[in-house]
């Protein structure tokens, strides 16, 4: 072989030993950090590995064949959809700046990361942080994730392990601290705008829901709030920093998240109003709403489907929701020349319309900036501009509605008035000779009135003349009596006799009141009068035990058994030593009670007398005999300062009174007190006590029954 031909040969094996040598080499591109003003992104100069069971370690990406599986990312922004899988990042970093610099990951949805440097000779685990770690793990206390790298000139290779179910949505920054705090304070003023157009809106339609109460600015005010919240947490902005409350929200996004989608899809159902338009609406809308709002939260929450899995079918749901709300609105518009769905289809074009522009910033289609990664935040606020400016309108056009149809029931009106006037006309007559026979109705029914009036006030003057006067029963006992009426006439009554060394007082309760109680104690008076003074019967028990066969003979024409009858009381006064009628101890008093009981004060002891649960008439025991009770006297001037004897009798017509703050029976319980409480005082007074309590529990309540109550000093 000639030299020429060696030296060819050597050559060539050479070089292709050179070039399969570099070619097992890879040659790591560096991210370099040139000043201190720049920001450099870092996602074309990224690598990653895929681990899909999760259980690789540093120790393990460190191996040469792990190594060589790194591959190089080459868009700007590092995406990945919804995977179990953990992914490990690998940046060769050069800080040319001078000054400490930071690799950020412009995101809030990384669950876990694991930032490891060299130190030493080793790899060491730097920073361990993310969305589901406490705030203070964060090295910089920002919303997004920020890792120190030296400030020497060195070449620095870093790596990060990072673990999330989400869609993996990774901007990637190097800078200095101030560059990187610039760029985010622009952001935060874009967040702000938007949160002050939320509110405003909110504002707004909120006065305007206060003075229509109509139910679309409920919804659209409910929307506003779910947006709100939406778009700031998918824009990397989240309203809540609470730990736990960040914990549950991405681990639940589905639970909450996808309400602002039925919300969208309730506010078109009464915006475009599709049950009127579109009846055949429901049956898509109705179940988009079941998923969205049950379904898949409840997927979420039970776990019945991973996490991974749901994200492609809220995706496939979101775009099937969008599309057919816009397709709806387009047909409305279109077809139907409805002009709020020209409102409605350019707001919801103006929302996809900027997620289409996000989705082509992840995707590396158009550049990535503070404007194209903020797309969704302008969307949304035409949006609510737009459904604002819908609103208005739509206040507008039915003023106009309602302005139109009242033009045309004026016109309508004026038409019928014609018609009316004719019929007025005709009906004028026949009214005229309807009012004379009325006004002739009126005057008989006002003379009828008025001798029905003359009558009942002269059985009122009958009654008085039966009953004796106060004046007159205090001539003989230290009394008074509080009678007051219901109707003008009386169904309670009390009736007095006195009989050489014996006082009779009869307090009587009838059935009824008005014409037909008073009625029945003219018959009571009558009946009293024949057992007292024909009879000459004074003994209360006697006297009770008269009454009811004679009640039942006199009412013996009544058709039927009678049912008329009345609740007694009786006492009797006995001077037993007439030259001594002063001296209690020479007085006897007996008492019999049919349904009523007597209540007696002695020496500031209260004592009731339980009456015999027998009416007198009323279809009651003929042959029952009435018991009589006598009051004991004690020796009240053995004490050192003796005090009289008060005996009350009286109807059920005071404590059955309703009134009070809850308009309740004022109750035997309490008018026991009321009576006990004021038998110290004068007669007069105690009367003045009674009047005044009764009209402050009945207040302004009909007066429920006749209500008498006497009381007798001795």
């Amino acid at each position: 072989m000639k030299p020429t031909t060696q030296f060819v040969l050597f050559l060539f094996i050479f070089c292709f030993w050179a070039n399969l040598t570099l070619a097992q080499e890879k040659v790591w591109e560096r991210l370099i950090l040139p000043n201190q003003t720049d920001i450099v992104f870092g996602g074309k100069k990224l690598y990653f590995l895929e681990d899909t069971e999760g259980k690789l370690r540093i120790s393990d990406i460190l191996k040469a064949d792990r190594q060589a599986q790194f591959e190089r990312y080459d868009q700007d922004i590092f995406t990945h959809k919804a995977t179990r899988s953990v992914f490990w990042f690998k940046i060769n970093a050069q800080n040319l700046s001078g000054e400490k610099a930071w690799i950020a990951f412009n995101t809030t949805f990384l669950w876990y990361i694991d930032y490891y440097t060299l130190q030493g000779t080793d790899y060491q685990l730097n920073t361990q942080t993310g969305t589901l770690r406490p705030a203070h793990s964060k090295a910089i206390p920002t919303q997004f994730f920020w890792f120190p790298i030296h400030s020497d000139s060195l070449v620095q290779t870093v790596y990060f392990r990072v673990e999330t179910f989400r869609p993996v949505e990774i901007p990637i920054e190097i800078g200095t601290s101030a560059a990187l705090y610039e760029n985010q304070r622009m952001n935060d003023f874009l967040v702000a705008g938007f949160v002050g157009l939320v509110l405003v809106m909110f504002v707004y339609n909120f006065f305007i829901l206060l003075i229509t109460k109509d139910k679309i600015y409920f919804w659209y005010i409910i929307y506003l709030i779910a947006m709100l919240f939406q778009t700031t947490y998918v824009n990397n902005y989240p309203l809540f920093s609470h730990e736990k409350l960040t914990e549950w929200t991405n681990l639940y996004i589905f639970v909450w998240g996808q309400q602002s989608v039925t919300l969208i899809i309730i506010f078109t159902t009464y915006f475009l109003d599709f049950p009127k338009i579109a009846p055949k609406s429901k049956y898509l809308t109705f179940p988009l709403i079941f998923i969205l709002s049950g379904l898949i939260p409840l997927l979420n929450l039970t776990g019945w489907v991973h996490y991974t899995s749901l994200s492609p079918l809220i995706q496939v749901l979101m775009l099937v929701t969008a599309f057919s709300l816009l397709f709806l609105a387009l047909y409305l518009w279109l077809v139907k020349k409805q002009r709020k769905a020209r409102f409605y289809t350019f707001a919801w074009t103006s929302l996809l319309a900027t997620m289409v522009i996000y989705f082509m910033v992840i995707k590396g289609i158009l550049p990535y900036n503070i404007l194209t990664r903020n797309s969704t935040f302008f969307g949304a606020g035409i949006e609510i501009v737009i459904f604002a400016i819908a609103l208005a309108d739509r206040i507008n056009q039915m003023r106009s509605e309602k302005n139109q149809a009242q033009a045309q029931t004026i016109q309508l009106v004026k038409e019928q008035n014609i018609i009316l006037e004719k019929k007025v006309s005709e009906r004028t007559a026949k009214l005229n000779q309807t009012n004379e026979e009325l006004n002739l109705t009126v005057t008989t029914v006002a003379k009828q009135r008025d001798d029905i009036l003359s009558s009942i006030n002269y059985a009122l003057r009958i009654q008085n003349a039966i009953i004796p006067k106060e004046q007159e029963l205090q001539k003989s006992l230290d009394c008074f009596v509080f009678f007051r009426p219901r109707d003008i006439v009386s169904g309670d009554f009390y009736w007095f006799a006195h009989k050489e060394n014996i006082k009779i007082l009869v307090v009587a309760d009838c059935t009824g009141h008005g014409v037909s109680g008073a009625f029945m104690t003219m018959i009571g008076n009558n009946i009293l009068n024949q057992i007292v003074y024909d009879q000459e019967i004074h003994q209360p028990d006697r006297i009770l035990n008269l009454i009811s066969p004679l009640l039942e003979k006199t009412l013996l024409h009544s058709e039927g058994k009678v049912k008329d009858g009345m609740d007694i009381s009786i006492i009797s006064i006995e001077n037993q030593n007439l030259a001594d009628f002063e001296n209690l101890q020479g007085l006897k008093i007996n008492y019999a009670g049919a349904m009523n009981p007597l209540y007696y004060v002695e020496n500031q002891i209260f004592t009731e007398i339980k009456a015999d649960k027998i009416p007198i008439g009323g279809g009651g025991k003929v042959d029952f005999l009435y018991r009589k009770h006598e009051i004991m006297i004690k020796n009240l001037m053995g004490f050192e300062n003796p005090q009289s004897l008060v005996l009350y009798l009286c109807s059920d017509g005071f404590q059955d009174q309703f009134g009070g703050e809850h308009n309740r029976k004022f109750m035997v319980s309490r008018f026991k007190e009321l009576l006990f409480g004021v038998s110290e005082k004068p007669m007069a007074k105690q009367k003045q006590i009674l009047e005044a309590k009764f009209d402050e529990w009945k207040g302004a309540q009909k007066q429920t029954d006749d209500v008498l109550v006497v009381g007798i000093r001795v």
